[in-house]
């Protein structure tokens, strides 16, 4: 059995367990720690990539994420600075910043990504301390969709579906993690980065959908982009 179906196999016991704090209230601090093991998932695939960007990312941001709910659910083992860092404040600019770097990951080219790295940035910033985190998403998502749906035939359908849906339920749990939901929030964040690296067509024969599919298996091979059928 390959590595990311061992993986994706984790993702689900992951998500499985995490339904339990609905039964037995008392483990959902514990479940809400064992969420974050589904950061191998999208690390593992992101290294495969050689994107080691979105690696860091992810790994920064996982932390953030760790760190704020380690301090909520067990007070006696927060760092003594928790507060005075305002770290829930640093949490949700890291957050916003993810989530928009992965939509315009998405659907600019590396070099224009770099370019926008400053302005993703300030526009997180104002997100956060303007707190209309929702207004700055939907519009830099929406510009990105444009983007994408101008050169849809460079991307693999199932990916970009699988990584829209993910993200979108990760909005949706985001705003929810105040209630207790921050787990649901947390596998679906690094749903979206196992998704994300791998939704645009290369070319070279390549596997795709988190490496449980192929582009042989399709039937197809990549030229400039363009689907060439196998005789």
């Amino acid at each position: 059995m390959r590595t990311p179906t061992l993986l994706l196999a984790l993702l689900s016991g992951l998500l499985l367990l995490c339904f339990l704090p609905f039964a037995v209230v008392e483990t959902l601090p514990y479940v809400e720690l064992l969420a974050y093991a589904s950061v191998v998932l999208p690390i593992y695939l992101s290294i495969e990539r050689k994107q080691l960007e979105l690696v860091s990312l992810l790994l920064v941001a996982t932390l953030t994420h760790l760190v704020k709910s380690t301090c909520e659910n067990f007070e006696g083992v927060c760092m003594s600075s928790y507060s005075d860092l305002q770290w829930n404040t640093l949490s949700r600019v890291v957050t916003i910043y993810s989530i928009l770097h992965l939509a315009l990951n998405a659907g600019l080219s590396k070099k224009n990504l770099e370019i926008a790295g400053p302005v993703i940035l300030l526009t997180s910033l104002l997100a956060v301390f303007s707190d209309i985190e929702v207004v700055f998403i939907v519009v830099v998502v929406a510009l990105a969709l444009v983007r994408i749906m101008g050169s849809l035939n460079q991307y693999y359908v199932a990916d970009l579906v699988a990584f829209l849906v993910s993200s979108g339920l990760a909005l949706v749990f985001y705003n929810l993690s105040q209630d207790g939901e921050r787990r649901f929030f947390q596998l679906l964040y690094s749903l979206a980065f196992a998704f994300n690296g791998g939704i645009r067509r290369r070319q070279k024969d390549q596997t795709h959908f988190l490496q449980l599919l192929s582009t042989k298996e399709s039937g197809y091979t990549l030229i400039s982009g363009q689907r060439i059928d196998l005789q």
